[in-house]
């Protein structure tokens, strides 16, 4: 065997990926047999077997005018295993070996969707409760005032009866009257405007 250790170990493959948008920089915490630590998607890194690693995904990305937020990381410890998913938002994926065979490990992306809430008659000052939290940790408030959600997101907004001596009268978003009462739910696949009429 010319030029070959005989007790070099089988290498094992950690390809690096995500959806959404590509090019997204990952933070890997070990060097792997070619002295590479760190990556944008996608890459490979190449690992002893039973190496631990730490990836770290970044909470957003840009690409031209469209902002991208993290949502899970997902993962398979086998070629042709299926995916294990993390929990939406945790930016860490920690692994205490990479066992024997190729790991694979995606990050996913989904374009950050504004939901802007308002109110007329009167135009500010309306206390609306939202559910669920947006992705800065933002729930109720008082309008006007805007949140961010990833796309997709089905958002429950409730305005109160009355704001002094105006009763509600209905619910617009995007200038449409919605049905429902004082209770909607707005589909986060594109900007919003959500109005509560007085």
């Amino acid at each position: 065997w010319f030029g070959r250790d005989d007790y070099e170990p089988t290498w094992v493959n950690l390809s690096v990926q995500s959806t959404g948008v590509t090019g997204v920089p990952i933070t890997l915490d070990v060097t792997d047999m070619s002295d590479r630590k760190d990556g944008s998607t996608s890459f490979t890194r190449r690992f002893t077997p039973s190496q631990p690693y730490e990836l770290t995904a970044p909470a957003s990305r840009t690409s031209g005018r469209t902002i991208y937020v993290f949502e899970r990381w997902r993962y398979r410890v086998s070629p042709t295993g299926g995916y294990t998913s993390r929990p939406i938002g945790d930016l860490v994926l920690s692994q205490s070996s990479i066992g024997s065979l190729d790991d694979t490990c995606i990050a996913d992306y989904k374009i950050r969707r504004t939901l802007a809430i308002r109110s007329s008659n009167p135009s500010s000052g309306v206390s609306i409760t939202v559910s669920p939290d947006d992705i800065n940790g933002n729930g109720n408030g008082s309008t006007a005032f805007t949140r961010y959600y990833r796309d997709g997101t089905s958002v429950s907004l409730i305005a109160p009866s009355a704001v002094g001596f105006n009763g509600f009268r209905h619910w617009t978003v995007g200038g449409v009257v919605q049905s429902g009462g004082r209770t909607i739910r707005v589909a986060m696949s594109a900007a919003r405007t959500a109005v509560a009429v007085y």
